[in-house]
Order: C-alpha cells, then structure tokens, then sequence
C-alpha cells in the first residue's frame, strides 16, 4: 500500500483459483491470528473456510488505505473440479462500501488492473550475454527441533536434507482422479554446532527441507515449500520466529 507498511490480499480458498475476498493485513497489530486483518469485502464469504461465495474478488491494487483497483466477477467462484466460466472478471474501482465499475470485456476476462504511469520496475542488474547461475544460496540459522508435547524430548538434527516436490502427475478415470505425487532428494549438509545451515541448491524448483538425526532418520519436515530464482539468496529464521525481524546472512 503506499505510503504505508500495510497490504491488501486475496483470501482465496485452497481448492480453487486465487480469487475470493479481499483482506486488508496491518502487521504492527500482530503475525499471527485475525487482529492484523480487516475484511474489506465482508459480503464475500472466504472460500471454502465459510462457504463458496456468490461474487468474487482478485488482483487488488491499492490506490489507498480506502480505496483500490481489482478485478471483480459477478459470477459464483468454482470449486475443485468445477469450471470457472470464461469471461467473468472485469475491473472496478472499488472504496469501502462502493462498488465502481471501470471496465469491462465481453469477451476476455479482465484482471491485474495497474494505474497508467505507475513506476517502471526495476531492470535486472545483470549484463548483457551474463551467464545466469542455476543455483541459489541457502540459510538457515536454526535447525533446531522444538518440542511439541510436554514431556517430550527435544530433538538435536545433525543434519538437513534438501528434498525435490515433482510436478504432480494426474490422470482421470471413470468416476475418480489419480495424483502421482512424486519426491526425491536433493542433497544432505551437516548442521553446524550452534544450529545453523548453510548451503547451495538448484534454482527454478520447488524443495522443501527436512531435519535429520544422527542415524539419518527425518525428525521434522517441511510442511511448506521454498522456491528461489537464479542467483537468489533466502535465508530462514523459522516458522515460529517473529517475522517483522530482519536477520542478516553471510550466507556461503
């Protein structure tokens, strides 16, 4: 939002496309839970969590705090396995409260509205004929287990394991779908003494990370995938950290 540490989403269900209610998030009134949330299209229920609604919303772009363009479709949002109908989005102007309607196409579907003379956004700093690396660096400054119960051991991994989720392969039959999930390894690396990790690993696919013990048995697992460009470096602080701090990598 400009001027502003404040974003608009969509809050799309996980079995369809990603449209849905649109929810404007305030993170200095908190990371986690619905303080930091406010509706700002309360007559769309959130998909699948408290129906299916009969309108939907995508692509916002706030203009304001009050005011934004988006993409709208007066037309019920499919489920899974329902087809979404072809040419229902068009492009209002929407403010609390107030609906207006900007432009609209009879035949082509209308979203990702950008206000004429927005900035350019910035060229890639790489040079012409530069060989892009297929790799990117990754941290992670904690590896360790947390305990989940009472009672229960905390786990120290010695190890991190880079593992690779497939493209999913389906097929239809008569009356039922069939997924192929498909999972590999990537590569291991050794955790260092005070629980960090650092490591290189293919760029442009999605992985997820596990955490091993001594006998190379997985003791947690990603439950989320990280997927990073060309070059890029992340670096994790954990799930359950605060995530409004910043943290600083070496990195490799």
């Amino acid at each position: 939002m400009p001027d502003s540490s404040k974003l608009v989403f969509t809050a799309s269900g996980h079995h369809s496309i990603t449209a849905g209610s649109l929810v404007l998030l305030d993170t200095s009134r908190g990371v986690d839970g619905d303080a930091a949330m406010r509706r700002l299209t309360p007559e769309v229920c959130f998909p699948e969590a408290e129906g299916w609604p009969v309108t939907y919303y995508a692509n916002p772009y706030p203009l304001s705090e009050d005011l934004y363009l988006c993409a709208w479709s007066d037309r019920p949002l499919g489920q899974m396995g329902a087809q979404n109908r072809r040419t229902p989005r068009a492009l209002p102007l929407r403010r609390v409260g107030q609906l207006e309607l900007v432009y609209r196409d009879p035949d082509l579907s209308s979203g990702c509205p950008v206000p004429y003379g927005s900035p350019v956004p910035p060229a890639s700093r790489r040079r012409p004929g530069q060989a892009m690396r297929p790799h990117a660096s990754c941290s992670s400054t904690s590896t360790m287990a947390r305990r989940h119960r009472a009672g229960q051991r905390a786990l120290t991994p010695r190890r991190r394991r880079a593992a690779q989720d497939a493209a999913k392969h389906e097929h239809a039959e008569p009356g039922r779908h069939r997924g192929r999930p498909r999972q590999f390894v990537v590569g291991t690396v050794p955790v260092e003494a005070d629980g960090s990790a650092h490591f290189v690993a293919p760029a442009g696919v999605t992985l997820f990370f596990q955490a091993l013990d001594e006998e190379g048995a997985a003791v947690r697992t990603m439950r989320s995938a990280a997927y990073a460009q060309p070059g890029e470096s992340q670096t994790c602080i954990g799930c359950h950290e605060n995530r409004l701090t910043a943290h600083h990598s070496h990195g490799p």
